[in-house]
């Protein structure tokens, strides 16, 4: 889970703000997921399935990109996971 191409936001540091201003940031938010279903299927083998999947977030971050000389070639890594909340719930379905 997570985003490409946010707009560049402060970082409260003078320095890394300014090398980074005109840059692109990847926000990547890596979960454990377990799903739990449960399946009908019918005499003529269609089937429904339907549950709930729990995950659990280990890692956040945000990466911070820029051009010097080449593509990307400056990036910044800042860890974002205690601004989330680490518990992630769905509710999937499915047809087949």
């Amino acid at each position: 889970m997570g985003a490409t191409d946010l707009p560049v936001y402060f970082l409260k540091n003078i320095y890394l703000d300014s090398i980074f201003e005109s840059g692109k940031v990847k926000r990547k938010l890596k979960y454990f997921s377990v799903p739990v279903l449960l399946k009908y299927k019918f005499n003529n083998s269609i089937y429904f399935k339907g549950g709930i999947q729990l995950g659990l977030m280990n890692q956040g971050e945000d990466i911070f990109t820029n051009k010097v000389i080449d593509k990307d070639d400056l990036s910044y890594t800042l860890q974002v996971r205690s601004q989330y909340n680490p518990f992630d719930f769905e509710f999937t379905a499915g047809v087949g």
